[in-house]
């Protein structure tokens, strides 16, 4: 899956922190599955991903979709750093301490970095 795909199927769904662990997974489902169909979001601050596949066998997509969602548990959403799953308000988010305790001008600034360094690794890598 070229960057483009990449960056369209994980832009709007789940915060940048999250796509190197998309980007180790994802090539794994689609060695399996070429043709899988793949999406990508957050629940309970965790990143879940599903496959839909005419595979008989769903067992290897589901111990990668396990694995991915036991990975975010431990990675912030905002700029990938270590992390841990804590309640803001109403909502289950999965944050390190800086991003937790930064302010919303901040917040912004911090995700927007993480993905313009997600943006130049990716161009390297095609």
């Amino acid at each position: 899956m070229d960057k483009e795909a990449r960056y369209n199927l994980y832009k709007g769904r789940v915060w940048p922190g999250w796509w190197p662990i998309l980007d180790k997974y994802i090539p794994q489902i689609k060695a399996i599955d070429p043709n899988a169909e793949i999406e990508v979001k957050e629940k309970l601050g965790t990143l879940r991903i599903w496959v839909g596949s005419l595979m008989d066998d769903h067992a290897p997509f589901n111990k990668i979709e396990l694995a991915a969602e036991e990975e975010s548990c431990t990675v912030c959403e905002y700029c990938g750093a270590p992390a841990k799953r804590r309640t803001n308000r109403r909502w289950i988010v999965t944050l390190c301490d800086r991003c937790n305790n930064a302010s919303n001008a901040r917040k912004g600034r911090i995700i927007e970095e993480t993905e313009q360094k997600w943006l130049t690794a990716a161009l390297r890598e095609d």
